[in-house]
């Protein structure tokens, strides 16, 4: 006895030394706030471990802004600096540290008392013996390994969702550098119509002073003037909205978003595969789909995991004491199960499985929606290329050709500038709507190329490693339906 009062205290504080004490970590906004500031500027502790993590050299403490942004460079900032990749980042962080700890056995219990006794007719010890009782569960149905699967799915749906938001971060990086050439182009071709109405009112001036030309002509110039200056203002304009939302995409200062790089030629690099074998990618690659993939294989263990709970668990307990007035002490083993006559956890196996239908059901109607959206992506794609085709083929080439036989004119002197500056105009405004066509056609693909997950072609020096895989293969739910007649659980796995 005396030898059990000495271990009791020994075992109690060696189970309270291995359990974890509380760390603070206050958010303080004002020293995130320089934090951020450093992250977006290029410089700073955060960029320089991406760069250590990446195997390259730590970022100087500070990066002045490049003249011309390439999407290469870009998508590599986007992978370093992105909020929305760093925030998927920590959700797997936070995912993977649950699957790095196996579920543990029930904690053992402990009880310790005394029994008192009263009225005792012949005393040949204490009235007050001790008594002390020990007790811990069996698991029979092999439930900690289902938990740990459990964990496990979840970390792999974790990944996933990191890979797909790259992807979605990466496609829209692609949607929006696209757009940001053709609106530089766009303001260089409005440029030069700006010129020339700014050349066409100088000329209108000088003929009004010779006689050729009235006050109202003049008017009429001024007002064009004025209406290709504000298109101008429209355009840059757009240009700074679509410069915010790449920076704010990429995570750094609207000041490193200046002008896309020179060769940013990005119309020969993109083609669309066939429909048939774009519907393949649509289903390996859409990202909703990839993901509800990933949320079916943890559905499947969730509902593993409650079938396995409705089998019992089996206790073990001992026990020491003695009787009050007596001597002798009395040893006691115990084992016990609960018999699942009534509870066999039924209700949540229900919702386990039906989760995991209404999982297969949500797969199946995504499926449907995105298809559908795919045909109806190439469809209105086959028209832009064909109003492209036109514009190009007709508009444009006729407007060059009249720019041509103008200045042909002129040099014959059979022409006056005045004229020969409309047909420039004619000329540049069927440039803008040949750009404009362009875009269309750019925001089409970008759109074919969201509802497929997958980048179609390559832009100018864009990485092809760049776009990152699916960690592994999850296989969709099979067949066309759930099934009509569910399984019971006892056809589903025995313990």
């Amino acid at each position: 006895m005396s030898t059990l009062r000495r271990l009791l205290p020994a075992g109690l504080a060696l189970c309270l030394v291995g359990c974890q004490s509380y760390e603070p970590a206050p958010l303080v906004p004002a020293d995130v706030l320089p934090e951020v500031e450093a992250a977006r500027d290029l410089r700073g502790d955060r960029n320089a471990a991406a760069a250590r993590e990446s195997g390259e050299a730590p970022p100087p403490a500070s990066v002045a802004p490049p003249d011309a942004l390439s999407f290469s460079e870009a998508a590599r900032w986007m992978h370093d600096l992105s909020p929305a990749l760093r925030e998927a980042r920590a959700e797997l962080a936070k995912a993977r540290a649950l699957a790095g700890t196996p579920t543990p056995l029930t904690n053992p219990e402990l009880t310790v008392g005394a029994l008192l006794g009263t009225h005792l007719a012949d005393k040949a010890a204490s009235a007050l013996q001790p008594l002390l009782e020990f007790g811990f569960t069996i698991p029979l149905s092999g439930r900690l390994s289902r938990q740990d699967d459990v964990h496990a799915a979840r970390a792999r749906e974790a990944e996933v969702r990191l890979v797909v938001a790259h992807r979605r971060e990466y496609l829209e990086l692609r949607r929006l550098y696209a757009a940001w050439v053709l609106n530089h182009r766009h303001e260089r071709i409005q440029q030069g119509l700006l010129d020339s109405a700014e050349r066409s009112l100088e000329l209108t001036r000088r003929l009004v002073q010779a006689g050729g030309a009235t006050a109202l002509d003049t008017g009429l110039r001024e007002i064009e003037v004025a209406e290709r200056e504000l298109e101008q203002l429209e355009i840059r304009a757009r240009r700074a909205r679509l410069a915010q939302a790449l920076a704010e995409r990429i995570g750094v200062h609207t000041r490193h978003v200046r002008r896309p790089a020179p060769d940013s030629d990005l119309r020969p690099a993109l083609e669309l595969p066939e429909l048939g074998r774009a519907k393949e990618i649509l289903v390996a690659n859409h990202p909703e789909l990839v993901v509800l993939r990933a949320r079916y294989e943890v559905a499947e263990q969730e509902l593993r995991l409650e079938i396995a709970r409705q089998y019992p668990d089996l206790s073990l307990g001992g026990s020491y004491g003695g009787d009050p007035g007596e001597t002798r002490k009395v040893w006691g083993l115990a084992l016990g199960i609960p018999l699942p006559v009534f509870d066999r956890n039924q209700q949540s196996i229900a919702i386990a499985r039906g989760e995991r239908d209404r999982i297969h059901a949500s797969y199946e109607a995504t499926l449907s929606r995105a298809l559908a959206a795919l045909e109806g992506a190439y469809e209105e794609h086959a028209l832009a290329v064909e109003k492209r085709r036109r514009i190009e083929s007709v508009i444009l080439a006729r407007a060059r050709s009249n720019l041509e036989v103008a200045r042909k004119a002129i040099e014959a002197g059979a022409f006056d500038s005045l004229k020969s500056l409309v047909v420039e105009q004619t000329l540049g405004a069927a440039e803008i709507a040949g750009v404009g066509a362009e875009e269309e056609v750019a925001r089409i693909h970008a759109e074919i190329e969201r509802v497929l997950g997958v980048p179609l072609g390559q832009f100018p020096g864009e990485d092809a490693g760049a776009f990152p895989d699916v960690p592994e293969r999850i296989p969709a739910p099979a067949g066309a339906a759930p099934p009509a007649s569910p399984t019971t659980p006892e056809e589903e796995e025995r313990p």
